[in-house]
């Protein structure tokens, strides 16, 4: 790592994982928790190419936690920290973790469960003498946003909020889909109404917004509803989790929220990459 200015570090990584708020932290994270480091020591994670599964160095990270924002309460978590590693065990340091729970196929061997933190880096914030404090690394947009932010105040409202993964998963399993985890979570400001009916490729595929929009009204949500406002776009893997090695894969679930809200929601197929309704389960292929 080499200094990029005063209390900001750099680490030659492009995560696929940006976060711009607090928020679409939440919303990604399967457990919000706070605690100190407790004890840390290598390990081994696993990738997989066409020969089969090759090992790489780690850092597993046990964390004593003393407050659970989301999820279950827990005594302690066990964070893998792949590369960029940042959590540390100085005396004055807290940390606060947005954290997802890690895949067994991908290691490591060690008796878990384990998590490791959305985003690498970006999902641990430091607290040190009370506040949100540096070094950073120069990708952490949310931590360096929160920067010297009184840890009761963040605590505050960490505790009054609400993961809009929450809404979207009883959403669609209403319509009988089985969710198996979030799999991202993006932001963007959704089209103006007047725009509603352009392309837009990265939110309905190759359909028009109208398009979801409608969608999204047969289980009664008003995506129309927050035209031109910040938004946050939750995936779900659904179904069947994605398969190592090609093969097929699963349907995606796809829901929108404004604020604290879910104001549309539609599910992607992975054999037909069309967009469906949420309410058209039996009509969605789904090819294992």
């Amino acid at each position: 790592m080499r200094p990029l200015a005063p209390a900001t570090l750099d680490c030659t990584v492009t995560w696929a994982e940006s976060f711009r708020s607090l928020q679409a932290m939440f919303d990604r994270a399967d457990v919000v928790a706070r605690g100190r480091v407790s004890a840390q020591g290598p390990t081994l994670v696993y990738g997989y190419d066409g020969i089969g599964r090759f090992p790489r160095d780690a850092r597993l990270t046990t964390l004593r936690i003393s407050e659970t924002f989301k999820g279950a309460p827990v005594g302690e978590l066990k964070i893998v920290e792949d590369v960029c590693h940042g959590l540390s065990a100085g005396a004055d340091d807290e940390w606060i973790v947005f954290a997802a729970a890690a895949d067994p196929r991908y290691g490591p061997d060690a008796p878990g469960p384990h998590a490791f933190t959305i985003g690498g880096p970006q999902g641990q914030l430091r607290l040190s003498g009370g506040r949100v404090s540096g070094p950073y690394f120069a990708f952490q947009k949310v931590a360096r946003s929160e920067a010297d932010t009184p840890a009761t105040d963040l605590a505050t409202r960490l505790r009054a909020m609400t993961g809009a993964d929450a809404e979207a998963h009883s959403i669609f399993e209403r319509h009988g889909w089985t969710v198996v985890r979030t799999g991202s979570v993006s932001e963007l400001v959704l089209p103006t109404a007047a725009a509603f009916g352009a392309a837009f490729q990265y939110l309905c595929g190759e359909a028009p917004v109208a398009h979801c929009a409608d969608l999204s009204g047969r289980i009664g949500l008003d995506l129309r509803s927050g035209a031109g406002q910040d938004a946050r776009v939750l995936s779900f893997v659904l179904e069947f989790p994605t398969p190592i090695g090609g093969g097929a894969y699963p349907p995606t679930g796809v829901a929108v929220a404004v604020g604290q809200r879910v104001i549309g929601a539609w599910v992607v197929s992975a054999v037909t990459r069309d967009v469906y309704a949420v309410s058209d389960r039996a009509n969605v292929p789904v090819d294992r």
